[in-house]
């Protein structure tokens, strides 16, 4: 964008140098001459065009790459954000699961004091299916 200001100032004096010394030669009288420099001029303006050309496509290529860089850039700003909430459920997930053995801990502790607890009771005792898969475990 700035740079595509400055290779267009480029081009316009190299094309206007180019129109005087075609002005200027143009006066003199030697035909030849003047054939000779019209070719010059001639391939000149050409790769001038071809220049410009390649600017416009480079250009073209940066424009591009840039939607790319942005795009990117909101993909990864959102997958961190998709981890920083993971993160926050896997605290209160590890949270949940100690108070979870502590509470176990506890009961199969006063179970235990009570007298002779049986398999069966501590499965009974559990309060929900998480609690029983882990009561099995302990068991």
């Amino acid at each position: 964008m700035m740079h595509r200001g400055r290779w267009k100032k480029i081009i316009a004096a190299v094309l206007t140098v180019a129109v005087c010394f075609s002005v200027m030669f143009t006066l003199s009288p030697a035909s030849e001459v003047q054939a000779s420099l019209r070719d010059e001029l001639n391939s000149g303006q050409k790769k001038a065009s071809q220049m410009r050309s390649r600017l416009n496509s480079l250009m073209a290529d940066v424009e591009k790459a840039n939607n790319q860089l942005y795009t990117l850039n909101n993909k990864i700003a959102s997958t961190n954000s998709k981890i920083s909430k993971m993160d926050a459920q896997i605290e209160k997930k590890k949270e949940e699961l100690e108070k979870s053995e502590d509470s176990m801990d506890s009961r199969l502790r006063a179970m235990y004091k009570s007298g002779s607890v049986g398999f069966i009771q501590i499965l009974f005792s559990s309060e929900d299916a998480e609690d029983l898969i882990s009561n099995a475990i302990m068991l």
